[in-house]
């Protein structure tokens, strides 16, 4: 990714607008297109429908595969929905999900010691789950 402006040699800065995502020298005015969202894809930190609906995929896809049980580790799950790492992550209720999801023979198997961080680990066991 070009970080200077070929033109003036300025810094280029990130700008994202509506679908768009440009890098634009603030001093000429020069701009590059990087890429563009997906219509409809939206912006801002992931909700618990976010966590709940990509957690219950993986579960769904283990258990089709024959799988017994899948270890979810609360970093992988909030990189695969978005945000993590960064400053807006919200690791929180991404540990509070993977915990409501949790049935009377899942279990925890690794837990940071505040109880929510990236290196949460729970055991979901498959075989009685309906999805």
């Amino acid at each position: 990714m070009q970080r200077f402006c070929p033109r003036c040699g300025t810094r280029l800065m990130r700008q994202e607008k509506a679908e768009e995502v440009l890098m634009v020298c603030p001093r000429c005015g020069f701009r590059n297109l990087l890429g563009r969202r997906p219509r409809g894809s939206r912006r801002g930190p992931p909700t618990a429908e976010d966590f709940e609906n990509a957690l219950l995929k993986w579960l769904r896809e283990a258990k089709e595969a024959g799988r017994e049980y899948i270890d979810v580790r609360a970093g992988d799950l909030h990189r695969k929905v978005g945000g993590y790492p960064g400053p807006d992550h919200r690791m929180p209720l991404c540990c509070d999900v993977m915990r409501r999801l949790m049935g009377p023979e899942d279990m925890v198997l690794e837990e940071p010691p505040s109880g929510y961080g990236a290196n949460l680990v729970i055991r979901y066991y498959l075989s009685r789950r309906d999805f």
